[in-house]
């Protein structure tokens, strides 16, 4: 059997699948929805207001006229995403979704989103979340040949003000695995601390949870990262523009592994409440080789928006997403630091003021360098948290919030503002306020996967753009 890879390709080929399926489209999407598809260009207060159709009693309106209509629609869409897709699209790195030509080439290993926050029905327990292979389509899966590791540590605050600081101690790893279906049912096993473990089938909501504390969900989700790419193209190049509920996610999807964990009796009774979270992603070349680290995450937007290159730059990103977590060499992290130091004063003075002086701006940049989620299971469970316990200790103040990251939090605009203006001033959005869906309810808490076509054909262009 021929190799598939990190990706366990079925075989099938993308320039073939290509060049029989966009013709088609693309014919189609014109012919049969061009009218309706350039009537959305028209500005709304210049289109021409629908008739109004008074019916009388007891009278129907054609089914089948209205039917062809609503296919009309739905073509004219597919058509728009066939022409305009490549423009809309452009290069997407303005997250941490394709941050570099490693995690391009190995997208089931590319972590794209990583959450911490307390369970919201239960407390005493933590939610770890991690997204990856953006993009995935509806046939996607996990590799057989990639270990999803999760990390915590304890944490405690070192210092406030000019010495905020985190220190963290006594790591807790969970290492998840998987048979993919390949040969087989397709199953999520994760290994963690004090020999805890559990084991789940993929897509399984039930949650498969153990005697051990451990309870697991593997499977295709709503990928819940939102931002407007525009904006963010325009802010990196030093210019702000206008907000616009805008999001370049709409409807994609990432392949997700959400733990739950019960912190007394995984970590033990005196584990506290604070702690740091990170992930990462590794293989084996072979059999007897070493473990090599793919990618890796903390915060968010960490490589595309931090460690861009600008001009002759050196590209640092796939550097830096294969240093081990909570242990950054000594060898590169000179270099780290000048790029998030340059990457600041460049950002800083997009507003035309100086809201980041030399002494914060080294202390902003130490913490960003320890690249780990913040998170307090003692605080009550909240949306909009990234970054707040981060925020308390350089401004001196006790912490309220759970820190650490949901899916509904809006990371762009949390980061923009802290760039921008230091948090002083008003927040800058990009316009784009929520994800494609809320977080759930219940467990497993990350949000169901969009399954219609128009989001399969969206996701199939946005696959090929960037590779």
């Amino acid at each position: 059997m021929p190799s598939r890879g990190l990706s366990g390709n079925n075989g099938r080929s993308p320039g073939a699948l290509r060049q029989a399926v966009l013709p088609t489209i693309l014919v189609i999407g014109v012919q049969c929805g061009r009218l309706d598809f350039f009537s959305r260009l028209i500005p709304p207060a210049q289109r021409r207001r629908p008739v109004s159709l008074n019916v009388p009693e007891g009278h129907m309106i054609n089914p089948i006229v209205g039917l062809k209509r609503r296919q009309s629609a739905f073509i004219a869409r597919l058509g728009a995403i066939v022409l305009l897709w490549p423009w809309l699209l452009g290069p997407l790195t303005a997250a941490d979704h394709i941050d570099g030509p490693v995690t391009i080439a190995h997208p089931v290993a590319d972590i794209s989103d990583l959450y911490a926050f307390p369970n919201p029905e239960t407390p005493g327990r933590l939610i770890l979340g991690l997204a990856v292979h953006p993009l995935v389509a509806r046939d996607g899966h996990f590799s057989d040949k990639v270990n999803y590791n999760l990390i915590v540590r304890k944490a405690v605050i070192a210092g406030t003000g000019l010495e905020a600081s985190f220190d963290t101690s006594d790591e807790f790893r969970f290492s998840c695995t998987f048979e993919t279906p390949h040969d087989s049912g397709h199953s999520v096993s994760c290994a963690g601390p004090s020999g805890s473990s559990v084991r789940a089938e993929v897509d399984d909501i039930s949650g498969g949870e153990s005697l051990s504390g451990l309870r697991v969900f593997a499977g295709r989700r709503s990928d819940s990262f939102f931002f407007n790419l525009k904006f963010s193209q325009r802010v990196n190049s030093g210019v702000l523009i206008p907000p616009k509920d805008s999001n370049v996610m709409e409807d994609m999807n990432a392949l997700a592994i959400v733990l739950d964990v019960d912190v007394a009796k995984v970590f033990g009774p005196d584990a506290g409440s604070l702690f740091a979270v990170a992930a990462e992603t590794t293989t084996k070349d072979s059999g007897a080789s070493q473990l090599r680290r793919i990618d890796r995450l903390g915060r968010p937007e960490m490589t595309n928006v931090w460690m861009v290159p600008q001009g002759d730059q050196q590209e640092l990103r796939d550097l830096y997403n294969k240093e081990e977590p909570f242990n950054v060499s000594k060898e590169k992290i000179g270099l780290y630091r000048t790029r998030l130091l340059s990457r600041l004063a460049f950002y800083d003075d997009i507003d035309g003021n100086k809201d980041w002086p030399p002494d914060w701006s080294h202390v902003l940049i130490e913490m960003l360098l320890n690249d780990f989620l913040v998170v307090d299971i003692s605080k009550p469970f909240t949306t909009d948290t990234y970054f707040g316990i981060e925020y308390s200790i350089l401004r001196s103040e006790p912490h309220t919030r759970c820190g650490g990251r949901t899916p509904d939090d809006d990371v762009m605009d949390v980061i923009y503002t802290l760039l921008i203006n230091g948090g002083h001033g008003r927040q800058v959005r990009d316009g784009v306020d929520e994800p494609t869906r809320l977080i759930g309810d219940s467990f497993p808490y990350l949000p169901e996967p969009n399954n219609g076509i128009f989001a399969a054909v969206k996701a199939w262009f946005a696959r090929r753009a960037v590779k």
